[in-house]
């Protein structure tokens, strides 16, 4: 660092890394697909989506960018990793291959990837009802206090000093302009109007439990929003 500029950060205020046991240990997952990418693999499904529209690089392994590529090729499924043939783009940092996964062997990759870590047992099925901050009684601490409906088996409550919300399209609904247009001007007649709407949330879920393919275009079939 420059003479006469102090350092921002000391090595020995940095924190240490958490190890991985500590991390099992300590972080628990509510999702309602009740596992890693579950709703990703559900809505590609849904689509009939073949291959990415991300490069290869962009995975969910934190320790090398090419391991899926790396993954690939030892399998000898190189051949699902996809040329891009009519992207050009060069610079500085990267030129190229632009290359992305099929659906395939990107699922396959992920899927060994939390066998590898071992944190398949991290993700609970269930959806939380509520986030309350309460004082911890054993250390008087601020922490919060979770609320999780686990379908059947009830409601439980997890406490933690620290919640991270990946809320995602599912946590806004917001009421377009015309929608409220569309209640005054057709009244009671809204109802069943309303059941044509789909919001994106909702597409994936119409379209698995309607065979699109062979049902022909009606008054009936959705709008997507």
């Amino acid at each position: 660092h420059p003479k006469g500029k102090k350092k921002l950060t000391k090595e020995s205020e940095i924190s240490p890394p958490l190890s991985l046991k500590t991390v099992i240990e300590s972080v628990q997952v509510v999702d309602a697909g009740g596992d890693w990418l579950a709703s990703w693999k559900k809505n590609f499904n849904g689509i009939g989506i073949t291959q990415l529209r991300s490069l290869m690089n962009a995975h969910s392994d934190p320790y090398d960018h090419r391991s899926l590529e790396y993954f690939a090729e030892l399998r000898g499924r190189g051949d699902e990793l996809v040329t891009l043939k009519d992207l050009t783009q060069r610079d500085n940092m990267f030129r190229g291959p632009y290359q992305v996964p099929s659906t395939s062997v990107f699922h396959d990759f992920h899927d060994k990837l939390v066998e590898s870590y071992g944190i398949k047992g991290v993700v609970q099925k269930g959806k939380v009802l509520s986030i309350t901050p309460v004082k911890d009684n054993k250390s008087d601490e601020n922490i919060f206090e979770v609320k999780v409906h686990n379908g059947e088996n009830g409601i439980t409550t997890l406490r933690s000093k620290r919640c991270v919300c990946a809320l995602g399209p599912n946590f806004s609904r917001i009421e377009n302009t015309w929608e409220k247009d569309l209640q005054k001007e057709q009244g009671q007649k809204y109802v069943n109007l309303s059941r044509r709407i789909l919001r994106s949330d909702e597409i994936i879920q119409w379209l698995l439990h309607n065979d699109i393919e062979k049902r022909p275009i009606t008054n009936d079939t959705p709008s997507r929003l």
